[in-house]
């Protein structure tokens, strides 16, 4: 299993990943083509709180290895937040779409870093999810992008981030409407960044790691 697919840090989500018979009786050719699934399925999440069940697809283009492996190569991701309605009809909410650029070898979903909970205890989820890429150049992830979102009573609120060796080639954007999150959301977000820099996938410049903790005394 891929070093970002195991689910040490999930918040207790296991039970909540579709098994491979639960996604083939669910998810049959005519709902994925319905839903616009292109790219093969990675993971298939499910979770419910007050509004309604609703899945998470996670799908990777793989160009080269499988993809279950660190290693392999994946040129585009594309996720989807669906639900299914009384009528059997298939709502989607959102989705994430995004590719490799001129100066990157793979991306993929980290879901390692996956939260699925309902942080602030209002009764619905808040989904967090990160992903990131593998640069042409440096070791593994170290001129790479990574990218941070929360999905808060139906706002995407992103946090993205360029990694290098240099201190001017890191850089920053975080959504203004992330410092308006409840505390709670934005340490959950502090924390994931802290355990990307210690595993090695992101390196932050210290005035944005500390714009976000002072961010928390409010």
């Amino acid at each position: 299993m891929s070093y970002f697919n195991n689910e040490i840090y999930t918040d207790s989500i296991r039970d909540t990943i579709l098994t491979k018979s639960e996604i083939n009786k669910i998810f049959t050719d005519n709902v994925l083509n319905e839903i616009g699934i292109q790219y093969p399925i990675f993971r298939i999440y499910s979770f419910s709180d007050k509004e309604s069940k609703q899945y998470i697809i996670f799908t990777e283009n793989v160009i080269k290895g499988n993809i279950e492996d660190e290693h392999s190569l994946k040129k585009n991701i594309k996720a989807f937040n669906i639900s299914f309605l009384k009528d059997k009809q298939i709502k989607t909410n959102w989705t994430i779409t995004d590719f490799i650029d001129e100066t990157e070898k793979s991306i993929s979903f980290w879901t390692r870093y996956l939260s699925l909970t309902d942080i602030d205890n209002d009764g619905y989820i808040d989904p967090i999810i990160v992903y990131g890429t593998k640069s042409l150049y440096g070791e593994d992830f170290e001129e790479g992008r990574v990218k941070i979102l929360v999905y808060y009573l139906g706002k995407k609120i992103a946090i993205r981030h360029q990694n290098s060796t240099i201190d001017d080639g890191r850089h920053t954007q975080i959504d203004k409407t992330f410092f308006y999150l409840p505390t709670k959301l934005k340490k959950k977000v502090y924390n994931i960044i802290l355990s990307l820099e210690e595993n090695g996938h992101s390196l932050f410049n210290t005035e944005t790691i500390e714009k976000i903790r002072k961010s928390l005394k409010n």
